[in-house]
């Protein structure tokens, strides 16, 4: 790095000059001020350096983690970093640790630590991943050079088990609990028992439901386009979220009388919320609601996502091509139905016996 001379009131002195990456990736120039004496240069220069480099080796996990939420803070949606921080909070465990001097044995002790191995290998292996990706970057950040996962012990995948049976709400169970919710209290819980209903006919989820308003309704088919999370809008979960649903005569009736009692209100605008009118819903509020009508109406309490189940099995069970399903739920692909709800499709082979024997 050079040593720069100049001549000033008839002196010389000298600076130096040197080029070092910030945390934002930028080649970013120092430029040090003039020194009477070159060997007081060349010292300030070497303290510099050496300071840039020991500052990058102290650094602990703790202080990379942090700098990577906000790094992610910039392109990620407000429930992605929820989940990114729930993650972060799992992973304090490593805190302390300088990040230079991870290693191998750091991190397979840390997935043998018992509140580690509680979780799930679905978990354990999210849990890697980003592990991975703020090496990554304090690597590109910090110059961090250590690589703990090329030698750590591997993740066992548990044995596989029967399948997780869905949640499915059967149509008895439904309609007992919507007759009751749709009078109970005297109907002031009318705009949850329909949101309910709407849930279960749609195949919605509980956060794009609550997010509908009345400009998202045609006449004819509901638009997801966004959804109202924490107080702010933000994209569907997946471009394939963004879809249209066609809506059923009785869900098209509930709708619309939700709106001729909103209209009633002089501040009414078609801005407003379907189910909650002015104000959001809380998915909390519907899902506690939800568990009293249960119970109530002497219903097996189930999960509000059970809703959205109990719509796909009814349309397999009708014999809807699984594609339209797939579409209609918003899947980012065919595949990630086929995943969830496969199993639900008749396995018998007396259909394809009836087509092979006609070949």
């Amino acid at each position: 790095m050079p040593i720069y001379e100049r001549k000033h009131n008839g002196k010389k002195q000298w600076r130096f000059r040197c080029y070092y990456t910030d945390f934002n990736g930028n080649r970013v120039q120092k430029q040090s001020k003039w020194f009477d004496m070159k060997k007081d240069a060349v010292q300030a220069e070497a303290i510099f350096v050496q300071t840039k480099v020991e500052g990058d080796q102290r650094v602990t996990f703790y202080e990379v983690t942090l700098k990577w939420y906000e790094f992610k803070s910039r392109t990620l949606k407000p429930s992605t970093l929820d989940t990114k921080r729930v993650y972060l909070n799992m992973l304090s465990p490593l805190n302390d640790k300088k990040m230079a001097k991870i290693t191998y044995l750091d991190i397979d002790n840390f997935f043998e630590l018992p509140q580690i191995k509680s979780y799930k290998y679905s978990t354990k292996m999210t849990l890697l991943t980003n592990l991975r990706n703020i090496f990554r970057f304090a690597k590109k950040h910090y110059g961090i050079v250590n690589d703990p996962f090329f030698k750590m012990a591997p993740l066992i995948k548990p044995v596989a088990t029967e399948a997780k049976k869905l949640e499915i709400v059967s149509k008895s169970d439904f309609k007992t609990l919507f007759e009751y919710a749709v009078t109970s209290r005297d109907g002031a819980w009318k705009d949850t028992a329909y949101a309910i209903w709407t849930m279960y006919m749609t195949g919605m989820r509980v956060s794009e439901c609550l997010s509908l308003t009345f400009e998202d309704f045609d006449g004819k088919y509901i638009h997801i386009r966004r959804q109202y999370i924490r107080g702010k809008w933000q994209t569907p979960k997946t471009k394939n979220s963004i879809r249209k649903i066609a809506v059923d005569e009785k869900t098209k009736s509930f709708i619309y009388e939700l709106k001729k009692y909103y209209s009633s209100f002089d501040e009414f605008e078609e801005t407003w919320f379907i189910f909650g009118g002015y104000r959001h819903m809380d998915p909390e509020i519907l899902r506690c609601r939800k568990n009293k009508l249960c119970a109530e109406a002497g219903v097996p309490e189930f999960n509000i996502h059970a809703l959205r189940h109990s719509h796909a099995s009814n349309l397999i069970e009708a014999g809807v091509n699984m594609y339209k399903i797939s579409k209609r739920l918003g899947h980012s692909s065919i595949r990630t139905t086929m995943d969830i709800y496969g199993h639900l499709i008749d396995t018998e082979e007396d259909e394809v016996l009836n087509a092979i024997s006609n070949f």
